[in-house]
């Protein structure tokens, strides 16, 4: 087991956690950005968590206001845009890359 406490992970912005065989975990700071540029490079699940500041995140079919301590579940390597609500504070985001036990439409096994 290996715990990771709030001040431990916002220390570690910008590197990974842990990158093991089914999970990767990785901060981020997030600036304010004006252009919507959605990530859509990957597979799998993400659970994003907010560990500080206040944002925005878009999919293509849905817009969200998130704050500290949030939790938001992308599936299926749904495409998404993520920024900062505020031009003067970061937001400290919390991500982890899961491919989760059952196979998405991108797996070779599904297609």
């Amino acid at each position: 087991m290996i715990k990771f406490d709030k001040s431990f992970l916002i220390e570690r912005e910008g590197s990974h956690v842990a990158s093991e065989t089914h999970i990767r975990i990785h901060i981020s700071e997030i600036p304010y950005k004006s252009n919507e540029e959605y990530y859509s490079d990957y597979h799998g699940e993400v659970l994003i968590i907010v560990l500080k500041g206040v944002g925005t995140i878009k999919t293509l079919t849905s817009s969200n206001v998130i704050h500290e301590n949030d939790q938001i579940l992308l599936t299926n390597g749904e495409a998404f845009f993520l920024t900062s609500n505020s031009k003067d504070e970061l937001l400290i985001v919390e991500f982890c890359w899961l491919p989760g036990p059952y196979s998405c439409d991108k797996c070779p096994e599904a297609l």
